[in-house]
C-alpha cells in the first residue's frame, strides 16, 4: 500500500494463500496471485454476512442508533440532517439506510453486490451495484462500514468511493483490526493456518485484507484524508453487528479496554475541508 519493497512472507493459509506483511506500513494482504486461481473465486450472492444481519437487526437496532448518533455528533455536529446525504458502501439489506432514515437524513443510498439483499434496503432509498453511478460530490456522509477487508484493488475502490464524497463531508470507514486481541491470541494459539484457513481477522477468499491504526493512518494520508477519530471497540456499530456470544463479549470488552477491539473505527475529512475551515 505504501509502495514499499520491505515485505515479508508471514504465513500460508488454507490450501495455498500465502500472506504478506508490509515492515513499512505494516499492512497485511492475502497474495492476489493466489486469489486469482480459479479455485480461490469467492461467491458474493445471498452471502452468509448478510443473511445473519437481516436475522438478528431488530435486536440490534437500538445500537445501530445509538453509534450512529454518537458519529454524527462528532462530525456533522449541529448540521440539520434534514439538509444532508448519507451513503452506506456495502449496505446489505438496508440496516443502516433505515438507521440514517429514522434519525433525520434528508436522503439516504446504498451500494451492494449482493443481488439478493438490496431488494429489502431500496424500499430506504437508491440502492446500486456500484458506486460509480452516483453523481460526484454527493454526499455529506459516506459510510465503508466491514467492506475494504474484502475489496482486492482497494485503493481504487476507496477513491471511487471518495468521489461522490462532498468536500465538506466526512468518511466513516470501519475495518477489522488486524492487531485486535482477538487476532493476536488466534495467531499465537492457532498456528495451523493451513488447516483453520485464518490468519488474524484474514480468511481468504473473502476477508484479504489486514489494516491496523498505523495501515489506515498510511492509507489516509495517500488520499490527502485528515483522520478526526480513530478507536477500537467491538459492538453494534462498532464492529460487525451481529449478537455476540459469551466468549466473543469477553474477549472484546477486554479488547477494548487494551484498546485492541476487534474493529477499527475511524472517521476523516478531507484535507481541503480542513484548510478550509482553519481560515474561516
Amino acid at each position: 500500500m505504501c509502495k514499499s519493497n520491505n515485505i515479508r512472507e508471514r504465513a500460508k493459509v488454507g490450501a495455498f494463500f500465502k500472506v504478506w506483511r508490509c515492515r513499512e506500513c505494516t499492512f497485511t494482504w492475502v497474495d492476489r496471485s493466489d486469489l486469482a486461481k480459479p479455485e480461490a473465486a469467492p461467491s458474493d450472492q445471498d452471502y452468509d454476512y448478510n443473511r445473519v444481519l437481516r436475522n438478528v437487526f431488530e435486536q440490534m437496532k437500538p445500537l445501530y442508533v445509538k453509534g450512529l448518533q454518537e458519529r454524527m455528533t462528532r462530525t456533522l455536529g449541529e448540521r440539520s440532517l434534514q439538509n444532508c446525504s448519507f451513503l452506506d458502501v456495502g449496505c446489505a439489506n438496508g440496516e443502516y439506510l433505515q438507521t440514517a432514515k429514522s434519525m433525520g437524513f434528508g436522503t439516504v443510498a446504498g451500494v451492494e453486490i449482493d443481488a439478493s439483499a438490496p431488494k429489502q434496503a431500496s424500499v430506504y432509498g437508491e440502492v446500486t451495484d456500484d458506486v460509480c453511478k452516483f453523481a460526484p460530490s454527493t454526499f455529506d456522509v459516506v459510510q465503508i462500514k466491514n467492506v475494504l477487508n474484502n475489496i482486492p484493488d482497494f485503493v481504487d475502490f476507496l477513491s471511487s468511493c471518495l468521489k461522490v464524497l462532498k468536500p465538506d463531508g466526512f468518511l466513516l470507514l470501519d475495518v477489522l483490526n488486524q492487531d485486535s486481541l482477538t487476532a493476536l491470541l488466534r495467531n499465537n494459539w492457532g498456528r495451523d493456518y493451513q488447516k483453520t484457513g485464518r490468519y488474524g481477522p484474514l480468511r481468504p477468499p473473502y476477508v484479504i485484507n489486514g489494516f491496523n491504526q498505523v495501515s489506515i493512518k498510511e492509507l489516509y494520508r495517500r488520499f490527502g484524508l485528515t483522520p478526526t477519530w480513530i478507536s477500537t471497540s467491538y459492538m453494534g456499530t462498532s464492529v460487525v453487528p451481529s449478537a455476540p456470544n459469551f466468549m466473543v463479549k469477553v474477549l472484546g470488552l477486554a479488547g477494548s479496554l487494551l484498546r485492541k477491539g476487534s474493529m477499527l473505527i475511524t472517521e476523516a475529512k478531507p484535507i481541503t475541508s480542513v484548510t478550509s475551515s482553519n481560515h474561516e
